[in-house]
């Protein structure tokens, strides 16, 4: 050791995103045709994301970067994990174009190839075009009918999605005397939703 540390080097941390835990397709979360800023890959690490296009989208999927913070790699998986597209040079940005043949799940890969500058890992811009608007079943599902419907209690329910010709049905046990008050909220914009209450079948 000596006495003056001028020409010590340091890095500072890398800073999880607030997708992670996001460390392999199990964990993936599902991204839709949209810009996504302030992620991080950190050493070690791996990013994963999953999407649902239908055939014929022509994707377009950007990893925006600076190098010399990080180079970053960018893989595009069919669902059994096989590599359709890969996008690895060694300058800034990184970008994977690809045409849907068929409705299908797909993952996006972030790779931190060589980890360079002071701060551990690099963040990065995900960037992505082309994706049809799909609707995605909740954790509720499958609840369409009388037959499968959801046992609900005092409480709120959030996240949840309603497709079109998919509708949802809920079950709640009441006393004689009791009152039920069933409020759902959305936006009209993204479509019109009812509520109807149903004696016991």
């Amino acid at each position: 050791a000596t006495a003056d540390d001028d020409d010590a080097t340091s890095t500072l941390p890398c800073v999880n995103d607030a997708f992670e835990v996001n460390d392999d397709p199990a964990s993936a979360p599902i991204v839709q045709a949209d810009s996504y800023p302030d992620l991080a890959v950190c050493p070690g690490d791996e990013d994963w994301f999953a999407m649902v296009p239908v055939s014929g989208d022509v994707l377009t999927i950007d990893l925006l970067h600076l190098v010399a913070e990080g180079d970053l790699d960018m893989n595009l998986l069919d669902r059994n994990g096989s590599v359709l597209v890969t996008a690895s040079t060694t300058t800034d940005d990184e970008q994977i174009t690809y045409t849907t043949p068929t409705d299908e799940l797909l993952y996006i890969q972030v790779l931190l190839a060589s980890d360079t500058g002071p701060v551990d890992g690099n963040t990065y811009t995900l960037e992505i075009d082309g994706l049809s608007a799909v609707c995605l079943p909740d954790d509720l599902e499958p609840n369409d009918d009388f037959a499968s419907p959801t046992l609900a209690s005092e409480g709120s329910y959030t996240d949840i999605n309603l497709c079109d010709q998919n509708p949802d049905v809920f079950a709640i046990d009441l006393l004689a005397g009791e009152m039920i008050t069933a409020t759902a909220t959305f936006s009209h914009a993204e479509g019109d939703i009812d509520l109807a209450i149903y004696d016991p079948i």
